[in-house]
């Protein structure tokens, strides 16, 4: 019956514990998306972070990225969630063909990660996103004419990673 129902609101809370257990369910996240404008008003604040990133990243998917960037903006530091946040955030400025601010995003996501390889400390899913971090510097630096730069983020993928060979055939490109 959408927003006038006396339950609207409280489904949110609903949607959004459910969207826990089942980060990924395409239809779950498109209720939630139905939201977003209530965002960040109605939604309760321990929410927020989760909200603003798992509806960012739908939006992003369905190719709506100005207000996929308006919703993954509000994830703050400090959550689990703002890593990959960022690195959404970096990939939609790819699609939106402005590399400066895709360049800003995927620093951000670097910068802790990479201080945490150095330490020795990096779980397999931080390690994941590093790597898909680097790829994507590289490709924004190709995509610029930046060849060298775009030849120094392929170089940082290792062998053994499972992205070795995609790093290896782009970067056959910027040589």
């Amino acid at each position: 019956m959408g927003d006038m129902h006396p339950y609207y609101l409280q489904t949110l809370r609903g949607l959004v514990l459910l969207s826990e257990e089942i980060p990924s369910d395409q239809t779950l996240l498109m209720r939630m998306a139905e939201y977003s404008g209530r965002f960040p008003e109605d939604v309760p604040k321990k929410y927020r972070d989760s909200f603003a990133y798992l509806v960012g990243r739908y939006l992003y998917s369905s190719g709506e990225y100005e207000k996929a960037l308006e919703l993954l903006k509000f994830v703050q530091p400090g959550s689990k969630y703002y890593l990959p946040a960022r690195y959404i955030s970096g990939v939609t400025h790819v699609g939106n063909y402005d590399g400066k601010a895709a360049v800003a995003a995927f620093k951000d996501v670097l910068r802790p990660l990479t201080q945490k390889l150095e330490e020795g400390d990096l779980n397999v899913e931080e390690r994941a996103l590093l790597e898909q971090t680097w790829l994507g510097m590289a490709r924004v630096f190709y995509s610029t004419g930046e060849y060298n730069k775009s030849l120094k983020y392929y170089g940082l993928i290792p062998r053994k990673s499972p992205s070795w060979p995609l790093a290896l055939f782009e970067s056959s490109w910027a040589y």
